[in-house]
C-alpha cells in the first residue's frame, strides 16, 4: 500500500508540473520546489474534505484520489490546451538551489545535534510529534472524538498542515523508527522554506530586470 501511495504522490505532482500554466517558459527546477510546497497545502485539504463529508481517511483512498486528480489535470490540459507545460533549464541556478539546500540541511542537522538523538529547544515539538503520529494512525483529520491527546486538544486552534504531512512520512517510512522520520521532515521542512524563499526573491529579481 506504501508503494501505490508514493505511485500516486510523484504522479500527481508530474501532472501538476506538466500541467500548462502560461505560455512562457517556466524553470523546471523552481517548479519542482513549488509542486512539494503545494503538494502539503494539497494533502491537508484533502484531509479536510474528507473530514467535512465524515469519510474515514486510509492510504488507498488517498491513492485513488491522487491519481483521480492527476487524470483530471490531465485531461483538462489535452483539451484545454493540447500540450504540456515547456521548461527551462538554468544550471546556475539548479547549482544555487542545490547548493543552499545542502546548507540549510547541514544546518538543520547540526542544530538538532544528528538524528539520533531528539534536541529541540521548544517542547513543543514533542506535542507536533504526537499530533503527527496519532494522525499516522487512523489518517483522518484530528479532533476531540479520534484523538487521545486530553491535554493539548484545542484542535480549532491547531495547524495540521505539519501534522498531516509528516502523519503521511511515518505511513511511508513505516519501517523507519518515528522519531527519526519526524526529525527528518523537520530538517526537510526547514530545506524546503527556504528554497521557495530563494527561488521567489530570485523570480521577483528577473521579473523586474525584464521590464
Amino acid at each position: 500500500m506504501n508503494v501505490l501511495y508514493v505511485f500516486s504522490v510523484m504522479f500527481l505532482m508530474i501532472s501538476f508540473i506538466l500541467y500548462k500554466k502560461t505560455d512562457k517558459k517556466l524553470c523546471l527546477w523552481s517548479s519542482i520546489i513549488y509542486s512539494i510546497g503545494l503538494l502539503f497545502c494539497y494533502n491537508t485539504l484533502i484531509v479536510y474534505l474528507l473530514h467535512v463529508i465524515s469519510v474515514s481517511g486510509s492510504l488507498l483512498l488517498y491513492s485513488i484520489i491522487n491519481c483521480f486528480v492527476g487524470i483530471v489535470m490531465l485531461l483538462i490540459n489535452k483539451f484545454k490546451y493540447r500540450e504540456f507545460q515547456k521548461f527551462s533549464y538554468d544550471k546556475r541556478k539548479l547549482m544555487v538551489i542545490l547548493c543552499l539546500g545542502i546548507v540549510v540541511f547541514l544546518i538543520g542537522y547540526f542544530k538538532l545535534r544528528g538524528i539520533d538523538t531528539i534536541s529541540f529547544e521548544s517542547p513543543d515539538s514533542a506535542v507536533h510529534y504526537r499530533h503527527a503520529l496519532e494522525f499516522s494512525e487512523n489518517l483522518s483529520l484530528l479532533d476531540k472524538e479520534n484523538s487521545k491527546d486530553i491535554i493539548f486538544n484545542d484542535f480549532n486552534r491547531i495547524q495540521p498542515i505539519s501534522y498531516i504531512n509528516c502523519g503521511f512520512l511515518f505511513n511511508v517510512f513505516s519501517s523507519v523508527k518515528s522519531y527519526k522520520v519526524f526529525l527528518y521532515y523537520n530538517v526537510g521542512y526547514l530545506v524546503l522554506g527556504a528554497l521557495v524563499f530563494l527561488i521567489t526573491v530570485f523570480d521577483l529579481i528577473v521579473k523586474n530586470q525584464n521590464k
